[in-house]
């Protein structure tokens, strides 16, 4: 069964709605130091350096909330939205945090069905090995969807 992306909006409630995403000609390194206030070496961080890097960093001023609700929302983007093996994700994201408004306009539904239907096509070529992220969901989801078709006959 292919989830459509009526049935992907059902299954998460992201918005299919909105401005595309597109992280072109973005330097997350750079983004990095802007908007988290650290310099990375990479394009991509993993998880478990966002946690540590700001779990204990103090939250005295509005700046360090801001910094610190971009780390969390970026930590949501690359653990649950656009997992990967490797455990990272991506510092292109946080261009779109730079106005949370404007982050809250984006249409996050198309952007997650790209990528997860990307993800999957990789997995049919042999490039990856397992499926992450909210595989799970749509999983469920199908075989839900499925279920209350063939009780419904």
């Amino acid at each position: 069964m292919t989830v459509t992306p009526y049935d992907f909006y059902h299954m998460t409630g992201l918005r299919l709605k909105g401005a595309t995403i597109s992280l072109d000609d973005v330097s997350g390194i750079q983004l990095g130091l802007n908007m988290l206030g650290r310099k990375y070496s990479t394009e991509t961080i993993r998880y478990s350096d966002l946690v540590s890097d700001y779990m204990l960093l103090p939250q005295r001023i509005a700046e360090e909330h801001v910094r610190m609700a971009r780390a969390f929302v970026l930590h949501l983007l690359g653990a649950y939205l656009f997992a990967t093996s490797g455990q990272t994700v991506s510092l292109r994201w946080l261009t779109l945090f730079q106005d949370f408004g404007e982050a809250q306009r984006a249409n996050w539904g198309q952007a997650c069905l790209a990528y997860h239907y990307s993800t999957l096509d990789t997995l049919t070529w042999g490039i990856l090995r397992q499926l992450v992220g909210l595989w799970d969901l749509l999983e469920f989801s199908s075989l839900f969807i499925s279920c209350i078709s063939i009780c419904s006959l």
